[in-house]
């Protein structure tokens, strides 16, 4: 697979560029680990076409590579197909393509800690999905615009980002998935500041809401969307409850195939274990959590906080010290690292 025979002969690169777009499609949709050398290759020969040829194909497969990379933890990867995207979209001056490409290097920029990028992504995006009356894009740039609030703890104005893809939403069976994404999100920000009457109705209407997930970023969102809920639940000592929704999480996780899932499901089951009495299987599977998580970075954060909370719990406040310590120079080390990254 190479640039020269996809640009060769017109005809002949456009079929073949259709056919490849349609394997990554069909590879995205279990996002695979084992996919990411294809990725990173495909990624790699899309960004040297020359030209504005087959340019929606082009930014929709280059944007499903910045995808694969997002859902499977890698999202400093995605980095550049999707810059690769938003420069295309820019040359042939298309209003949507362009307000999709910006949404999806808003995300990564977010969850690459370049908060301040994805704000201007997300702004920039705004204003396009204005003149383009679509609805599903609308709810999409607010909710990631939201998103990116939270990841920098501004809560009450992220809740209000997802209350306005609530109102967008409401009522429109194609938004359920978004609808559904708000719910799980205000229940986050509700658990964050310690509200858990309205995180616990959000995530309620969220699992109500949300409709049976089929791809990985689907499935991704219902496995955080459950991790919410059963972390409220622990919460206010609803233990029962608790139980049946980790089941419930272990099995979407299962189903995702993605590290990110399964190391937040792992979690979950373990903070579940600890209020639940079982402390030495609980923190056998947090710590085992934790060690996943420090080879792939995407949830280190949260098992970090988990426990740290486990050890509060049973009363070792100096094991939840250590932990805290490592969350603090993670922090520390994250923001430094992901700056001098976004400046190279």
């Amino acid at each position: 697979m190479s640039t020269a025979l996809w640009q060769r002969d017109a005809g002949v690169s456009s079929k073949i560029l259709e056919e490849t777009a349609a394997v990554a499609r069909g590879k995205l949709a279990s996002a695979s680990s084992a996919d990411a050398e294809y990725f990173n290759v495909l990624s790699v020969l899309l960004e040297q076409f020359d030209g504005n040829n087959d340019a929606n194909t082009r930014i929709n497969c280059l944007l499903d590579c910045a995808q694969f990379f997002y859902v499977t933890g890698q999202s400093f990867a995605g980095l550049d197909p999707a810059a690769s995207a938003v420069k295309l979209a820019r040359n042939v001056k298309s209003q949507e393509l362009l307000r999709k490409s910006l949404t999806f290097f808003g995300v990564l920029q977010a969850d690459t800690g370049n908060i301040a990028k994805a704000i201007e992504c997300y702004s920039e995006a705004l204003e396009l999905v204005r003149n383009l009356d679509d609805k599903m894009a609308e709810c999409t740039v607010w909710l990631n615009l939201g998103t990116a609030l939270l990841y920098c703890a501004q809560y009450y104005d992220a809740i209000e980002c997802f209350e306005r893809v609530i109102e967008i939403a409401q009522g429109q069976e194609q938004l359920k998935v978004r609808l559904a994404s708000a719910l799980s999100n205000i229940a986050l920000c509700s658990l964050h500041i310690e509200d858990y009457r309205r995180g616990l109705r959000a995530a309620e209407r969220g699992v109500h809401e949300f409709p049976d997930p089929q791809s990985a970023s689907e499935i991704l969102s219902r496995v955080l969307l459950e991790t919410n809920y059963t972390r409220l639940l622990l919460e206010v000592d609803n233990l029962e409850k608790a139980r049946e929704r980790c089941g419930i999480l272990k099995a979407y996780a299962a189903r995702s195939k993605s590290i990110r899932a399964e190391i937040a499901a792992s979690t979950t089951e373990g903070l579940y274990e600890v209020h639940a009495g079982q402390v030495d299987i609980g923190l056998s599977r947090l710590t085992a959590a934790l060690d996943r998580a420090r080879l792939h970075r995407a949830f280190l954060r949260e098992t970090l906080i988990a426990l740290v909370k486990a050890y509060e719990i049973i009363g070792q406040p100096d094991r939840a010290m250590i932990y805290l310590r490592e969350l603090k120079e993670y922090t520390q080390k994250m923001q430094q690292e992901n700056a001098l990254k976004h400046m190279k």
